[in-house]
């Protein structure tokens, strides 16, 4: 299936104005993305870890520019290396976008953390022998799967330090 001309272009505005998101829901030094756009809305690792992509995207496709795209992609990636609160390399759902720190009880996440490596690793993926590059991959490294199998044959949804459990829903 090949899209006509005019689903091309729509796809393309969707595409962008989708991409904004990102720019405009970030914070400008950690590069944390807030979960939703409404007031008082904590970052959520996932929305970062989509962020990531779409930034290394956008650069490619031209609606950022790779100086920006860089600079944004080290902040995150930064922050999320040394500042953001984590368990055994699994980040906490819901953190604070200024200091990386856990908010609202949220739990160590194996969704979230693998959305934002995967974003992640596709940055490095664009950014090959770069900071980016080998953030990504420390970051990667860090995550501790067998430790949220919970001795099971499966990896668990989630962990909070209050009930020291993983939750498999």
């Amino acid at each position: 299936f090949e899209p006509s001309p005019a689903d091309r272009e729509l796809l393309n505005k969707i595409e962008k104005d989708t991409f904004q998101y990102f720019t405009r829901f970030s914070d400008k030094l950690t590069g944390l993305t807030k979960d939703s756009s409404r007031t008082g809305s904590p970052s959520s690792v996932a929305a970062t870890g989509f962020a990531l992509a779409a930034y290394a995207i956008g650069a490619s496709r031209g609606w950022i520019s790779e100086e920006f795209a860089q600079k944004r992609l080290l902040a995150t990636l930064q922050t999320l290396r040394y500042k953001a609160a984590h368990q055994e390399g699994f980040f906490y759902h819901s953190l604070d976008a200024r200091t990386g720190n856990r908010v609202w009880g949220s739990e160590a996440s194996s969704i979230d953390t693998a959305l934002a490596v995967a974003g992640a690793l596709l940055a490095a993926q664009y950014y090959p022998g770069t900071e980016i590059e080998r953030l990504a991959r420390e970051i990667y490294e860090r995550v501790n799967w067998k430790w949220m199998m919970n001795g099971s044959d499966f990896i668990c949804m989630g962990w909070t330090p209050e009930s020291d459990r993983k939750s498999v829903v």
